[in-house]
């Protein structure tokens, strides 16, 4: 089991950040840190392990190793959809509704319950 350390400003950067790194999707997440910081400056620590090694193209030092690391990374992406023009519907204008004012009735109705609210309420 291979452990590795990630940060990113949220929870979700920060396993983006590490599946991208890692070219896989497939691992466990611990969150070791979380710091709330002023004016969104939020930062996030997290422990990401895998069941396989994590290959490091650095260390070998060989350059075709890195290229087949690349192109893993790049075979893990789902292929795109063709797009299609998206068709706008048009706006239809609604009607202007003539709202009559409330009956003298319903007016006094309501301040009444209002006032009794308020009362109950101690003001």
């Amino acid at each position: 089991m291979t452990s590795m350390e990630f940060e990113g400003r949220t929870e979700r950067e920060a396993v983006a950040k590490a599946a991208a790194e890692l070219g896989s999707e497939s691992f466990d997440v611990e969150v070791l840190e979380k710091s709330g910081g002023l004016f969104g400056r939020n930062k996030v620590r997290i422990r990401v392990r895998t069941l396989s090694a994590i290959p490091d193209p650095m260390a070998s030092g060989d350059s075709s190793s890195a290229g087949s690391v690349k192109s893993k990374k790049q075979n893990n992406r789902p292929a795109q959809k063709e797009s299609r023009p998206v068709e706008r519907k048009k706006r239809v204008e609604e009607p202007e509704v003539d709202i009559d004012p409330p009956e003298e009735k319903v007016l006094k109705a309501v301040s009444s319950f209002v006032e009794g609210m308020i009362e109950r309420m101690g003001y």
